[in-house]
């Protein structure tokens, strides 16, 4: 069923980054936080590669990785450790079971979750933009990593796109996961698609930066061979990061990562999958 094992592999590396990031970034409450952010955070990781794709369809290099998942970090649900899921984009989910052995999940989007490019705020994540996410896998076979194709057979927007729901031709505990935790790109993405849905995964979206349509606690700054340069997102929808500046910087070698962590020089790790 799975045929994207490497995949599997980032996702999980990346959640505790991911977590890290919130839990360090974010305030106590949901509330935008009244003094503003402030300070910074130094993350390190060993890569031998650098920065060439932030389509977080297609992104593989782990340096990306950590980037897209700052800067977008959102799915329908957040999935912790342990495997649980949180509401994230995504209010509310129900499943129902056909009698010929279908199933349907049914996801009401958080109506304060909002698409923000550089210091604007375009207006909310739908499920427009959920229908074309998975639109965009199902109509290329390369992106499709969980062979959802096989067994998705439609994906419907409804309720004036404040709903989403997803019919499979059959039934499993994996596609609630599969689904909760696929991140969601914009629709507008469409211009960039020639036409074809399932093109978007030729989309590097590596620049111009300022023209980023994201949604994460973290917008991109600038970026080089050496890492990037994240800055606050003082519209995230779940509140303004306490933390000003997010640094991703590059190491050559775990070795050294752990010397710059020990030394203070930055303030976390997470080593290469090698």
């Amino acid at each position: 069923m799975v045929n994207n094992t490497k995949k599997i592999i980032v996702s999980l590396m990346v959640l505790a980054v991911v977590a890290l990031g919130f839990s360090a970034a974010l305030p106590s409450s949901t509330a935008a936080s009244t003094s503003g952010p402030s300070g910074e955070f130094i993350f390190g990781t060993p890569v031998s590669t650098s920065v060439s794709n932030l389509n977080p369809l297609t992104v593989s290099n782990s340096l990306a990785t950590i980037i897209d998942q700052e800067v977008y970090a959102n799915s329908l649900g957040f999935q912790w450790a342990d495997g649980t899921f949180t509401p994230w984009l995504a209010s509310s989910w129900s499943t129902t079971y056909g009698s010929a052995g279908s199933e349907n999940i049914t996801y009401h989007l958080n109506p304060n979750a909002d698409w923000v490019q550089g210091s604007s705020v375009l207006g909310p994540i739908t499920g427009k933009d959920v229908a074309y996410t998975f639109n965009a896998l199902l109509g290329n076979s390369s992106l499709d990593g969980y062979n959802l194709a096989s067994h998705l057979t439609k994906v419907t927007s409804w309720d004036n796109n404040s709903a989403v729901s997803f019919n499979f031709n059959s039934t499993s505990a994996l596609w609630f996961t599969y689904v909760s935790s696929q991140v969601i790109i914009p629709s507008a993405w469409s211009q960039y698609d020639n036409g074809t849905v399932g093109n978007i995964g030729s989309y590097l979206n590596t620049g111009p930066y300022a023209k980023e349509i994201t949604a994460g606690p973290f917008t991109l700054s600038n970026i080089s061979a050496q890492g990037a340069i994240l800055v606050a997102n003082t519209h995230f929808w779940m509140g303004t990061p306490n933390i000003k500046t997010f640094y991703v910087e590059k190491f050559q070698s775990t070795s050294s990562a752990v010397l710059s962590l020990e030394d203070g020089s930055i303030a976390g790790t997470f080593p290469a999958l090698s």
